[in-house]
């Protein structure tokens, strides 16, 4: 759930989904289902050792690992038009449910 001041000032939490990643890891998975049982003083070390080691791509992918993602190339006043045009109807379905 998104919480910000503006959630909070309204009384709303705001359900966020999460895009599912391209490529399955366990990382990835965890991160999926439960993000709060990733601990960052231990994953992010491991990564970094495995980046170094010359690898990394079993824990998290990287660039091209996700392009099945990517499904149209827009511009970015279209993206930024679409985001705004997708944060009014949250703010105001939001809104609704706060009344």
């Amino acid at each position: 759930m998104l919480r910000t001041p503006l959630c909070d000032l309204l009384g709303i939490s705001i359900p966020i989904v999460l895009a599912p990643f391209g490529r399955r890891t366990p990382l990835t998975e965890t991160l999926e289902k439960d993000p709060g049982a990733v601990d960052p003083a231990v994953a992010g070390p491991e990564l970094v050792a495995a980046v170094k080691a010359g690898g990394g791509e079993d824990h998290l992918p990287f660039a091209g690992q996700s392009v099945e993602l990517i499904h149209e190339v827009l511009p970015a006043r279209e993206v930024v038009r679409r985001l705004m045009d997708e944060a009014g109807a949250t703010l105001q379905a939001g809104a609704q449910l706060a009344r």
